[in-house]
């Protein structure tokens, strides 16, 4: 089996025409890509243009993988390039994970939806950032507590259902009863609830206390928050495991962290120690970093704090939702410890395995969805068109065991 493709469809059924023509279509998009970047590549220890090309377009048609993440996983290596067969497509992990959860009870908004997350999570003991509005529609729709004024400090809004960083906004409490955004005018209470309501006309939002970084892990960042997505995954029957963790570091001006919004990532091993950084944007993303571009402290061999409690409140977490798959819990070492800043049932293919320096073939991840795919058939034998093309159902298929 030659990639996570196959765990959603079976065996392809593509015709000998719309074959011809997929391939004509990646031999385009790998050609645009190869005179980009075949340089630096060649610099890097990669081969001539002519070979990275072959070898590239190689990669797309026979593991999914799009002409980028022969860049960006450095497959012009080749002691990376026979781990092609095990890193994840983008792409189709997120049409299986659809495909997946379709068959299963978990709903995905109790975890994506940012709103309900600090009430599951908070009567359970763990400790998550709390709300203190919420906005829909151009209305206010609740405020923590009994409150009637905001805290006079650092406040951060974000849409409730939003994805990597969009619509974010930190709000810098200037300390004349009032919050200033970038180098926007000053802005009163009822003037702060009053655009945060009209913003909530085109998406939900929500009003939070800013979380300040731990003293240890302020150096790594250009004034905004870090945080570390910590992936999980639960087999059928089995408690959470720990499947990668990330930690992602600001850069320039940014107030996210976010890998898509220019930010570095890099892992973190089971003691809490940073490997080098990347970022995504080719052909930067091409080259490990190992000093903070901005502070200049060293990133390679720090060691987070609190890193044992923070990998005890992802599990935690995460037993709280046994029918979902897996999960990227964002996490933050804050002044006071650790804190869980939101959750992602979308957690970032490319991020986890670009920053990790590995395929998640090499994860327990792998396991994890074939024993749900086991047990998806098992509920769905009695109906065959809605199951997942699983072949032998006491045997189900290894995407990642090579091609076959």
């Amino acid at each position: 089996m030659r990639s996570l493709y196959w765990l959603a469809h079976g065996a392809p059924t593509l015709s000998p025409t719309a074959r011809l023509k997929r391939v004509v279509r990646l031999a385009r998009e790998t050609r645009n890509t190869t005179r980009k970047y075949a340089r630096d590549a060649a610099a890097l220890g990669g081969r001539l243009p002519l070979i990275q090309f072959i070898e590239a377009l190689r990669v797309a048609v026979t593991y999914d993988l799009v002409p980028d993440d022969y860049y960006r996983y450095a497959l012009y290596l080749v002691e990376n390039r026979i781990q092609a067969p095990y890193y994840f497509p983008s792409r189709v992990h997120r049409h299986f994970r659809h495909r997946l959860l379709s068959h299963l009870p978990a709903s995905m908004n109790d975890i994506e939806d940012k709103r309900l997350l600090p009430e599951h999570c908070g009567r359970h003991g763990i400790a998550v950032v709390p709300t203190l509005a919420e906005f829909a529609n151009g209305h206010l729709v609740s405020q923590s507590g009994d409150r009637t004024v905001l805290p006079r400090q650092d406040l951060f809004s974000k849409q409730a259902l939003g994805h990597a960083g969009r619509g974010a906004m930190l709000w810098i409490y200037t300390g004349s009863e009032s919050w200033q955004a970038d180098s926007e005018a000053a802005l009163s209470e009822g003037d702060l609830f009053r655009s945060l309501r009209e913003s909530s006309r085109t998406a939900p939002l929500i009003l939070q206390p800013r979380i300040r970084n731990h003293p240890a892990v302020e150096p790594l960042s250009s004034g905004a928050l870090c945080t570390a997505r910590i992936i999980t995954c639960r087999r059928y029957d089995h408690a959470p495991e720990i499947v990668e963790s990330i930690f992602r570091m600001p850069v320039a001006h940014a107030f996210v962290d976010n890998y898509t919004q220019g930010g570095l990532a890099c892992r973190v091993d089971a003691d809490g120690v940073l490997g080098p950084a990347v970022s995504k944007k080719l052909p930067a993303a091409m080259r490990r970093i190992e000093h903070h571009p901005i502070s200049g402290v060293r990133i390679v061999g720090m060691r987070l704090p609190f890193w044992s409690e923070a990998k005890q409140m992802v599990l935690a977490a995460h037993k709280l939702y046994p029918e979902v798959p897996s999960v990227g819990w964002d996490v933050a070492i804050a002044t006071e410890g650790v804190i869980l800043i939101e959750a992602n049932s979308g957690w970032g293919v490319r991020l986890t395995q670009h920053a990790a320096g590995r395929p998640l073939g090499r994860t327990p991840l792998t396991a994890c969805y074939l024993s749900w795919i086991a047990q998806v058939a098992d509920r769905d034998h009695e109906n065959p068109e809605a199951e997942l093309r699983t072949g032998d159902r006491q045997n189900p298929p290894n995407p990642l065991a090579g091609k076959a």
